[in-house]
């Protein structure tokens, strides 16, 4: 049984509870694009096309059960709007939940260094610091990149070596929030007129 100071039960308490959250977090994510799957499935029966974005899909659906001109019964309009209550209510529990993890970030130093980072936000500076830890595991940052999935395969045969894609073995829910916060710089910085 390892022994810890209070300093370093304190961290790992907060670490828990940001993994709980990212836990929960990803449970409603993904019941949040089952619903808007089957809303815009459901739509599509009735002749409704419907944006794949859940802020647009909200917006879109209520001008839908207005239209007393589509093909929607009754009693689809009624399930369609309980359909939207409950996309809603995931929207506010998910907002909520950013909040919590606002909240635990600010009490972090290493977080809140992280957040100065271009392309780091407050998903991705939390799960960095779950994942490092005390960072006294790995050597450098080609070990870290390695251990996150994110360094190229290598092929050698022959005396000639090859670089493969990206391994993507690791922990990929971090990969894909480190991915998309860089590809959302990108798409900024192409947005910028320079």
């Amino acid at each position: 049984m390892t022994i810890h100071s209070n300093d370093e039960l304190s961290w790992l308490t907060k670490l828990e509870r940001i993994q709980c959250l990212y836990r929960v977090r990803q449970r409603l994510m993904k019941n949040r694009t089952a619903l808007i799957n089957q809303i815009r499935g459901l739509g599509l029966e009735y002749g409704i096309t419907m944006p794949e974005s859940a802020h647009k899909g909200e917006r879109c659906l209520p001008e839908h059960l207005k239209n007393a001109e589509n093909e929607l019964t009754v009693l689809s309009r009624q399930l369609f709007q309980e359909l939207l209550f409950e996309l809603k209510d995931l929207q506010q529990s998910l907002k909520e939940l950013d909040k919590r993890f606002d909240h635990l970030n600010a009490q972090h130093e290493d977080v809140c260094r992280l957040l100065t980072l271009l392309d780091i936000g407050p998903l991705g500076a939390s799960a960095l610091m779950i994942a490092l830890g005390d960072s006294q595991e790995f050597k450098n940052g080609r070990h870290f990149a390695s251990y996150l999935g994110l360094v190229p395969k290598k092929h050698s045969s022959g005396g000639k070596t090859q670089r493969l894609d990206i391994s993507k073995q690791g922990n990929a829910y971090l990969r894909r929030i480190l991915i998309h916060g860089t590809c959302s710089v990108v798409y900024q910085l192409s947005r910028r007129p320079d």
